[in-house]
């Protein structure tokens, strides 16, 4: 996957109660999961993808 990735769901899907790499933000009325360069999940903060 690239170094900053776009994840679009459905309306009835969602990654909230679940661990990822992905944070939910909203872009022209509509929400995605964007994914930066790092691991924050294991504090490896520098490392990219």
């Amino acid at each position: 996957m690239p170094n900053r990735a776009y994840l679009f769901l459905g309306s009835s899907e969602s990654l909230l109660k679940l661990n990822s790499d992905f944070d939910l933000r909203e872009v022209g009325g509509a929400f995605v999961y964007v994914k930066e360069q790092s691991i924050r999940r294991y504090g490896l903060e520098t490392l990219d993808i």
